[in-house]
């Protein structure tokens, strides 16, 4: 049987260190936003008049870019999560006891 590749999901092999997928993740969500925040300022800058030449093209080349970011910021999330989890999180309630734990025996345990 024929597995179905997506288009945007990472090569075979080429899987990042899981540290290095939330970096990227964090890094494309940054673009993601600027293109969005750029995008939102021009549409709200922008004369109800028809558009010269000039100002539909900036236009669609910000949609463009505001596209491939989301894009990219989607391949970066599926990578992350593809990536193999070196360390599993605590389980919320182990980490309250935890919490608990260190309450109750007081703050001074590094004197």
């Amino acid at each position: 049987m024929t597995a179905i590749v997506r288009r945007d999901a990472p090569a075979p092999g080429s899987q990042p260190e899981p540290g290095a997928a939330f970096l990227e993740v964090i890094e494309t969500a940054r673009r993601f936003v600027a293109a969005h925040d750029e995008a939102a300022a021009s549409s709200a800058a922008a004369a109800p008049s028809p558009l010269t030449f000039a100002e539909g093209v900036e236009r669609d080349a910000l949609a463009f870019r505001l596209e491939r970011a989301a894009r990219e910021l989607r391949r970066a999330v599926r990578a992350m999560d593809a990536a193999p989890s070196r360390t599993a999180p605590a389980p919320a309630g182990q980490a309250m006891r935890s919490v608990r734990e260190r309450d109750a025996r007081g703050h001074d345990e590094s004197a």
